[in-house]
């Protein structure tokens, strides 16, 4: 795998990840200034009733959506590039893109635990 093909996979990761995620929260946006009644402000749960609200087209669910996309662009952007690496057999970047990776996992856990 040569370098420009790393960095173009790695750049339509980046862009399309924030597009999408983008996207999401504008249309979530968008819900709320139809329907503000159905917005709570104040920290919200990412759980069970999270999936419900969501297919129920609730903004707020929506927005969280949007923001957990955003969220998870940088892991999928390290993943990317480690796999890269690992194709390209080079052992310390690899290594390197695993910690990376990990530490950000850890934080995305840390995130949501606190939601």
């Amino acid at each position: 795998m040569d370098k420009e093909f790393s960095y173009k996979t790695t750049a339509l990761v980046l862009k399309w990840g924030s597009c999408l995620s983008i996207l999401i929260l504008i249309s979530g946006l968008i819900l709320f200034i139809i329907n503000p009644s159905s917005f709570q402000f104040g920290v919200t749960s990412l759980g069970k009733n999270f999936w419900r609200n969501l297919i129920s087209f609730d903004s707020q669910a929506i927005i969280n959506l949007g923001i957990l996309l955003l969220m998870l662009v940088p892991f999928f952007r390290v993943l990317a590039i480690g796999i890269g690496f690992v194709i390209e057999k080079d052992k310390k970047y690899s290594l390197i893109s695993g910690v990376v990776l990990l530490f950000l996992i850890l934080g995305i856990f840390l995130a949501l635990s606190q939601v």
